[in-house]
C-alpha cells in the first residue's frame, strides 16, 4: 500500500487507505473459499475425512459392527 500511496502522492497512508482499502463482508468470503475448495478439490477431501470419522465412531460404539468394503470396480 505504500507503494499506491508514493504513485498517487497521498501525504498519508490513512488517505490511501481510507479511499483504496474496503473490508470483504464474511458472506462474500465463505463464498469465495466454496469455489476455491470446490474448484481445488478439497471439499469432496473434508467430506471424506468427515466421513471416516463417522465411522470410526460407530465402530468404537458398536465393536461388532462391520461397515462393508465398497466393492472394487474393475478397470
Amino acid at each position: 500500500m505504500k507503494d499506491v500511496q508514493a504513485h498517487l502522492r497521498h501525504a498519508s497512508i490513512t488517505t490511501t487507505g481510507n479511499i483504496y482499502v474496503q473490508e470483504i463482508p464474511e458472506t462474500v468470503r465463505a463464498a469465495v473459499n466454496a469455489t476455491t475448495n470446490e474448484i481445488l478439490g478439497l471439499e469432496n477431501e473434508r467430506k471424506r475425512q468427515e466421513s471416516q470419522k463417522h465411522r470410526n465412531k460407530i465402530s468404537r460404539i458398536v465393536p461388532q459392527l462391520r461397515l462393508p468394503m465398497p466393492p472394487k470396480l474393475l478397470v
